[in-house]
């Protein structure tokens, strides 16, 4: 009996991109975390600086679990502000 010749099939051709993905999602702040909005209405509240920079390190690192992530920015005004609770 001959020996059974290997089928050899084509290689798959894998193209890697930078993707530029936008998605839009809801935090919730201490208000700690918070600040006036200089630019707003009186009253007006938006997160700090350092809150947000805090937010895209966690979004990275949890992204960068199963993506190779090279930027992560995060920007938010006071007219975004859904509500506020406070503890019971």
């Amino acid at each position: 009996m001959k020996p059974r010749k290997k089928t050899v099939r084509g290689k798959k051709k894998y193209y890697t991109f930078d993707v530029c993905v936008s998605f839009t999602l809801q935090y919730t702040f201490t208000d700690k975390e918070v600040e006036l909005d200089m630019e707003g209405s009186e009253g007006d509240v938006e997160p700090t600086h350092d809150a947000l920079v805090s937010l895209e390190k966690e979004l990275d690192e949890y992204l960068s679990n199963n993506y190779v992530v090279s930027d992560v920015q995060a920007d938010c005004e006071s007219r975004s502000l859904i509500g506020c609770c406070e503890d019971l």
